[in-house]
């Protein structure tokens, strides 16, 4: 992670006098740049307005920004220029006097920006550059039909200075795809556009919106858009359709968030459209088919109102609820999902390059398609969104009339792992049912309808291999029954895909074929590596040699019984005896250097790297454990550095308590710790130590590196960088536990269980205690780390675990031997016989040793 400079809202910076004379807008611009924009101008857009007098107020379409404490320039800055609105904007004041320099925080531009000059910047410039532009007409144009098709284009620009060229070009592109691609009629596709038919200039390059989108002579735009006039389209609509007919709806232009999934898109004239308003007009619709592409910011918050039942509807959008949608560089003439997604149901983009969306290469792109290939080809930084409903419905819906007859596509499937671990996974060695749910999207009813699954996998043996499903008229949907079944190899390696082959018959002489595949176990659960030394990471999920999260709190300030010796000044390093020799990648060490910035290494080190970087590489220390690498520092209060041996357990433990992000002001917390064990005692098959690091508080991990390397800095396992996951790890959080070893799995810790029952059953109807005696014993000649947990079991159904504990550095020998326990059985557990259990092992799967006794609680409570 790199520093960056942190300009805090309203702060005063001084800024030397650069001349007796008065101030300009010039001058006034270089003053800014110098104290608020450390990466210069160019990066972007400026508007400048002044000389104002002292007392102006300055607002912002969404409210009031300042007042100017004295006469001076105002100076609106936009950071992420090609960026949809809305999103953090600055303004500025510059003191005529002083050239004191204030800078205040908001989320709109200028209610008066005509007042606001703008000034030249690389990236204002480029933007500025950008024309009105119209997409070559395809050839092989079909002739425009009358079928009942409509659609709805809207771009409501929010205002002159907001409303960009590349609104516009959006809009002519998927006009000229509707009508020359599709023969959507041309009084069947009703656009709104900024301010309609007004010829007064309406775009951000001073240029009025050209109402002719195709070029051909006649006007396409045919109203402005305002929330009355969509109102009333949407109204008109509710009378014209009728249920089976297509409704596309297209939105671009801006769009912003009332918090959470509350979001709207912006209208003319600083109109809003909600996405609840919206879900009301399409509410008041027939039952049509509807298709709706959203490319403002923030739009995906509008799907959780539109995609719900009746249906059927596909939607997708740029971006999520909480996120920007961004101009498509590097000329910005298009925005970037409606380009890619209008180029997947054309056939060609917006320049005439020809694209192919049909990726099952039936003639026909579907809404699922169109929308993965806008996936995939989208290089903005946003995360396009899609639903549907019935689920399943967009793999049958285009812009084409929906073909009669009946048309099933598969909406879902449902894994349960009967028998197994009970995860909802299939596992090597498990069996598991499989049930489908098909969904009928054609015009027609289909009935007697009858799957069939085969399967070459070597993996894969299947036991039930026919399904019935129900009749299933026009959007109906059903299941299957029985249950496919599979046996799922012992054999099967963990990521492995199983892949089935169904086959689909009805009436009428209907046939369709499906594929559909699961994955065996998850990979996330499989350990990192080996590396190339021999080195694993095993998460607290994984297994194996997987230790489990028990927190060692060694903080004086928390109680603990470590030393605060570690680092407390920001980029200090540390150098510390060892009470053990500990082997590391094939050397033994005697001495650990402890960084502020959240990494240790093995030795001496004199390194302060704060800079993050990949693992393996030449950044860095050498023989590095980066526990949480990151620009870290201990001066803003309340943290500790620490270091503990315990000499029982056998192991050395460094934490970092409460230690603060560097720039956030102390908060962005993070506790975090590594404990070494002794290879004496805790033995690996190269004599190499084990290593756990475990995670108290986490405040951000995009920004940090996690994983461990060798000497030469050639060797390692990168656990995680920057947010990004080896494809075997599970994030860091709260409560994640991290192995690094040697030993390569397998080896279970000898534990014996004995739980015995003393009194309490029958347990009344009002509950009462059921008291027992537990002893838990290492009988092995190895340290054990475990889980211990309490079930009870209900008439032998699934069981519910009532106490959890981990356990590490349990060395041979040791014992709980607790003779005085009690379960409290409340009085709402229902009358009947009950299991009460102890185990050991990885909860809640994986049993080292366990024992059990019955009781009974009584009837019903009064």
């Amino acid at each position: 992670m790199r520093r960056s400079f942190i300009t805090l809202v309203c702060m005063l910076v001084a800024v030397p006098l650069l001349a007796a004379s008065a101030l300009t807008p010039e001058t006034a611009v270089d003053l800014m740049e110098k104290s608020l924009l450390p990466e210069g101008r160019d990066v972007v857009v400026l508007r400048v307005w002044g000389p104002v007098e002292e007392g102006t107020v300055v607002e912002a379409t969404k409210g009031y920004v300042m007042t100017t404490p004295a006469a001076g320039y105002v100076m609106y800055i936009d950071d992420y220029p090609t960026a949809n609105m809305f999103h953090p904007v600055r303004y500025a004041f510059i003191d005529a006097v002083s050239h004191a320099v204030t800078s205040v925080d908001a989320q709109s531009p200028p209610l008066n920006w005509e007042d606001y000059q703008s000034v030249s910047t690389a990236i204002g410039d480029l933007l500025m550059q950008a024309e009105n532009r119209r997409a070559p007409i395809p050839s092989g144009t079909p002739e425009p039909t009358r079928s009942e098709r409509w659609a709805v284009l809207m771009n409501g620009g929010y205002d002159s200075g907001s409303n960009h060229v590349r609104y516009w070009n959006d809009l002519s592109n998927i006009y000229i795809t509707l009508n020359s691609v599709y023969g959507f009629a041309d009084d069947h596709i009703i656009v709104l556009c900024s301010d309609g038919l007004d010829p007064t200039p309406d775009q951000s390059n001073g240029q009025n919106s050209d109402p002719d989108l195709d070029n051909d002579g006649d006007d396409d735009i045919m109203y402005p858009c305002l929330l009355n006039t969509v109102n009333n389209v949407f109204a008109w609509l509710a009378t014209e359709l009728v249920a089976g007919d297509k409704l596309f709806v297209f939105t671009t232009d801006h769009g912003s968030s009332n918090g959470g999934w509350d979001t709207y898109q912006n209208l003319w004239n600083h109109e809003e459209l909600t996405d609840a308003h919206f879900a009301s007009l399409l509410a008041a619709l027939p039952q049509v088919e509807t298709i709706c592409t959203l490319e403002p910011c923030f739009s995906g918050g509008f799907l959780d109102n539109i995609v719900v039942p009746p249906g059927p509807i596909v939607a997708s959008s740029a971006c999520r609820h909480d996120e920007y949608s961004w101009a498509m560089p590097p000329d910005y003439m298009y925005d970037t999902y409606v380009f890619h997604w209008t180029a997947a149901v054309k056939g060609e983009d917006a320049y005439g390059v020809p694209v192919d969306a049909d990726y099952n290469n039936d003639g026909l792109v579907t809404m699922d398609e169109a929308f993965l290939y806008a996936e995939t080809h989208d290089q903005s930084d946003e995360e396009p969104q899609y639903g549907d409903y019935p689920v399943g419905v967009g793999q049958g819906i285009s812009l084409w009339p929906t073909e009669a007859g009946g048309m099933l596509v598969m909406a879902d499937m449902f894994l349960d792992d009967i028998g197994g671990n009970n995860n909802g996974a299939a596992d090597p060695g498990e069996t598991v049912s499989v049930e489908i749910t098909l969904s009928n999207i054609g015009n027609s009813d289909l009935t007697n309808i009858v799957g069939t699954i085969s399967s070459t996998d070597p993996y894969a043996v299947i036991t039930q291999n026919t399904a019935a499903f129900p009749d299933l008229g026009h959007f109906e949907q059903g299941v299957g029954t029985p249950a496919y079944m599979i046996d799922v190899s012992g054999d099967t390696p963990v990521g492995h895909n199983i892949v089935c082959d169904m086959h689909v018959e009805a009436d009428s002489a209907y046939t369709t074929d499906f594929t559909f595949s699961f994955m065996v176990g998850n990979p996330m659960n499989a350990p990192c590596g080996p590396d190339a030394y021999g080195y694993m990471a095993w998460d607290n999920i994984d297994g194996g040699e997987a230790l489990p999260y028990a927190w060692v709190e060694i903080a004086p300030t928390a109680g603990g019984p470590g030393l605060a010796n570690g680092p407390t000044n920001d980029d200090q390093t540390m150098q510390f005896d060892l009470p053990f020799t500990f082997r590391y990648y094939g050397q033994d060490f005697t001495r650990v250097s402890i960084c502020s910035n959240g990494w240790i290494a093995m030795g001496n080190e004199t390194s302060t790297d704060y800079s993050n970087s990949g693992i393996p590489a030449a950044d860095g220390p050498a023989n590095m454990i980066a526990l949480n690498w990151d620009d870290l520092h201990p001066g803003y209060g309340g943290t500790q550095i620490c270091t503990y041996y315990d000499a029982t357990g056998h192991f050395y433990v460094v934490e970092y308590y409460n230690i603060s992000q560097y720039g956030s002001g102390g908060s962005m917390r993070d506790t975090f710790e590594a404990i070494l064990f002794d290879p004496a005692y805790y033995s690996t098959p190269t004599g190499d130590g084990i290593i756990l690091v475990q995670y108290a508080l986490v405040s951000d991990v995009a920004s940090a590196t996690y994983g461990i390397e060798n000497a030469a800095e050639t060797i390692g396992i990168q656990y995680g960088f920057d947010g990004s996951w080896h494809e075997n790890a599970w994030p860091v959080e709260v409560g994640r536990a991290i192995t690094y070893t040697t030993n390569t799995g397998g080896i279970q810790p000898d534990l014996s269980v004995a739980l015995t029952y003393q009194s309490g059953s029958p347990v009344p109807a009002g509950g009462g205690n059921v008291n027992y005696a537990i002893l838990i014993e290492n009988i092995g000649t190895t340290p054990a780390a475990f889980d211990g947990w309490l079930d009870v079991i209900y008439e032998g159904g699934d069981p519910t675990t009532v106490a959890l504990r981990g356990f590490i550095g349990f060395q041979p020998g040791w014992t709980i031997d607790r003779p005085d326990m009690f379960f409290p059985v409340p009085a709402a557990y229902a009358a009947g016989n009950y299991t009460f259990g102890a185990n050991t092992g990885e909860h809640p799967a994986v049993i080292y040793a366990q024992d059990s006794f019955p009781f009974i609680k009584s009837g019903a409570a009064d």
